[in-house]
């Protein structure tokens, strides 16, 4: 059996063994859980997301001490960078997300790669709360997962929009809108994200409608 879907089946014995909520859930024993198993969540996330979702997210946003903080959208700066206020801090937090790569936007070291400006507004669009990102249009909430701090001190994080529990790296892959990044994406769950953009290269969406489209890191060597 793969060691994610392990880790899959451990968590779904503590849930049903621990008791003191509405849920059966015991947030002190899955929270130790979440701190020993780091991103385990996603992985059951992409594995059994009709049956656990509700109760995965449920325990990001609850439990104490785990790894998950919920925050509201303010601003979207690019296809993969995005601003976020702490509901409970009130800090604004500049997220890069975790495991993806979206096409680079015009900067002074480099043009405009194909495609940058189309992530950009999707990823607006996925985070507004009407599904528009047009001029006063206010952004959703959402459910963040630290997962590393870049060295542009920007928070590197999963991002699961809320209410529907959509993980917003898979919508963007799934658009043909980013690529998986290889060399930071380790998690078990990248796997089936390179399933998600081999399903967009071979229905030619977004990118993909390119014959040869450059990730960012060779669009950037060759400036």
């Amino acid at each position: 059996m793969r060691f994610d879907l392990l880790l899959c089946r451990d968590l779904m014995s503590v849930l049903r063994n621990t008791g003191t909520n509405t849920l059966g859930v015991d947030l002190q024993s899955v929270t130790t859980f979440l701190n020993l198993r780091k991103f385990f969540e996603l992985v059951c996330l992409a594995m059994f997301r009709k049956t656990i979702l509700a109760i995965t997210v449920f325990i990001l946003i609850t439990a104490p001490g785990a790894l998950a903080w919920k925050g509201k959208v303010i601003s979207v700066t690019d296809g993969d960078t995005i601003i976020v206020r702490h509901n409970e801090t009130a800090e604004k937090v500049k997220i890069r997300l975790y495991g993806v790569d979206a096409p680079e936007t015009r900067n002074s070291r480099w043009s405009s790669q194909p495609y940058s400006r189309a992530a950009t507004r999707f990823l607006r669009d996925l985070l507004s709360i009407e599904g528009d990102s047009a001029e006063g249009g206010e952004y959703i909430e959402i459910s963040v997962i630290d997962m590393d701090v870049d060295r542009y001190q920007r928070t590197v994080a999963a991002v699961i929009s809320l209410p529907d529990g959509n993980v917003v790296q898979e919508e963007l892959l799934r658009a043909g809108l980013a690529w998986v990044y290889p060399k930071y994406c380790r998690a078990a769950l990248c796997r089936d994200w390179l399933t998600l953009q081999e399903d967009a290269r071979s229905g030619r969406r977004g990118l993909w409608r390119e014959k040869s489209p450059a990730p960012p890191l060779v669009w950037r060597n060759k400036q």
